[in-house]
């Protein structure tokens, strides 16, 4: 293992010495992107720099090809895929190429779907109730602690995404 020190910086050299040689072995490592690439990029940073009522939460995947990629100049299908999965790597949105769970849906607004799974955790009167259904928390229940501010269609997408994460599962 590679130790490193936040605080003081010892060991980063070392990690890079260890990072580098595999970091080349990405595909798409030292690839210098397409103006139009970084166009779509700005949609994605401009989305999250908005008020949180006004951002974007989500999208299909047919919405990004539509009215992201194609007015921006990413047409062919492979790179608008290429770009998908490296906004995802880099933090931009959330997606997983053909995950069954999630399908289509694409989290653009990250932040919304992180508060909207860990909501249920946070909540003090819930923790005690919950404990006595030993782990098998029924769907109405957090679907309620979620609250009326996440429409129907959004709790079932973070349902999703909670069960993509591992952090519950579908009672059999």
């Amino acid at each position: 293992p590679v130790l490193v020190d936040a605080k003081e910086g010892s060991g980063v050299q070392s990690l890079m010495q260890r990072i580098l040689p595999l970091a080349r072995l990405l595909p798409h490592y030292n690839m210098e992107f397409p103006t139009t690439w970084l166009d779509v990029r700005k949609w994605f940073i401009e989305n999250e720099g908005k008020e949180k009522g006004k951002r974007i939460r989500r999208i299909t995947k047919d919405h990004y090809i539509t009215k992201i990629c194609h007015p921006r100049g990413v047409t062919d299908p492979d790179a608008q895929e290429a770009l998908l999965e490296d906004l995802a790597a880099a933090g931009y949105c959330y997606y997983r190429p053909g995950d069954v769970v999630l399908g289509q849906e694409i989290i653009v607004d990250q932040g919304w779907a992180l508060e909207a799974i860990y909501r249920p955790l946070h909540r003090k009167n819930v923790a005690p109730v919950w404990r006595r259904w030993n782990g098998r928390i029924p769907v109405d229940m957090i679907r309620e602690t979620l609250g009326t501010e996440y429409s129907e269609s959004d709790q079932e997408l973070l349902l999703n995404f909670m069960v993509a994460n591992g952090l519950c599962f579908p009672a059999n």
